[in-house]
């Protein structure tokens, strides 16, 4: 009705997102008047231009807009700059302030690893790669980063601490006790490729992929196949995506119900 409030996902490309399914789902159960839609552009500045106009209550952010997005808001939340991305904007009476609910999600996800003393491998140096550096470092994990651009995986870890690894040989001798993927690699439409070579993966691992689309990749098969502890996307997304509703509207909800929701669709 013109009524209904409407939050949206912003990235480039939106074919993988399942925002508007649990946003969605969410008004519904929550009997809120909103409704969430996707809107992809190349550009940031023209998304906060219609984060503006429309005007958007809430904005989920995606790739590869995590990082770009911040010069443009008006205010940022301290865990969100300490972390150096904003995957959430709320729109209160015209002032945009950006977020960073996806560290909740991560330490959901996580919730039952130990990091103490233990090697990381962090796959990725982008928007997505940030609150896992955010979140291992606090854990008192020894972070690595390989990136496909080494200056990037070197800017990382100038943040968070840890060493950058310019080739995954590297790891051969001794394997990482953690992976965790946070490159788009293996995200659908693409979901026969790995990030990483199946010859590094062992019994002993814990290997955590931030894609939740398809539920399974292929790295996370290979991990399964190695006899290593497999953890998807999914708990991250949902736990994240409603930490971004109660963030508008104040609401908690039952993160293994949504995500139950997410895996019967």
């Amino acid at each position: 009705t013109n009524k209904t409030k409407i939050t949206a996902v912003i990235g480039h490309p939106l074919d993988h997102s399942l925002s508007p399914l649990l946003h969605n789902e969410f008004y519904r159960r929550e009997g809120i008047g909103a409704a969430m839609i996707p809107i992809t552009h190349p550009d940031v500045a023209e998304l906060v231009r219609i984060i503006r106009t429309i005007p958007l209550c809430l904005t989920a952010v995606t790739v590869p807009h995590k990082q770009t997005i911040i010069s443009f808001l008006d205010e940022i939340d301290l865990t969100a700059k300490e972390i150096g991305a904003v995957n959430t904007v709320i729109n209160k009476d015209g002032k945009l302030t950006g977020y960073n609910t996806d560290i909740v999600g991560v330490a959901y996800a996580l919730r039952d690893v130990d990091f103490k003393g233990k090697r990381v491998l962090l796959l990725g140096a982008g928007g997505a790669a940030m609150p896992v550096a955010y979140y291992v470092r606090e854990q008192g994990g020894e972070l690595l980063c390989y990136n496909r651009t080494a200056e990037k995986a070197k800017e990382l870890i100038n943040l968070f601490g840890g060493n950058v690894i310019t080739q995954l040989s590297q790891l051969e001798l001794e394997p990482p006790d953690v992976i965790v993927n946070s490159t788009v690699v293996g995200m659908y439409p693409n979901i026969d490729e790995s990030p990483l070579p199946s010859s590094l993966l062992t019994e002993h691992q814990t290997v955590f992929d931030v894609i939740y689309n398809p539920n399974e990749t292929k790295l996370l098969c290979e991990a399964k196949a190695a006899g290593a502890r497999a953890i998807n996307g999914l708990s991250m997304f949902a736990a994240q995506g409603l930490e971004q509703e109660r963030l508008w509207v104040g609401t908690e909800a039952s993160i293994e119900e949504y995500k139950d929701f997410l895996l019967k669709k």
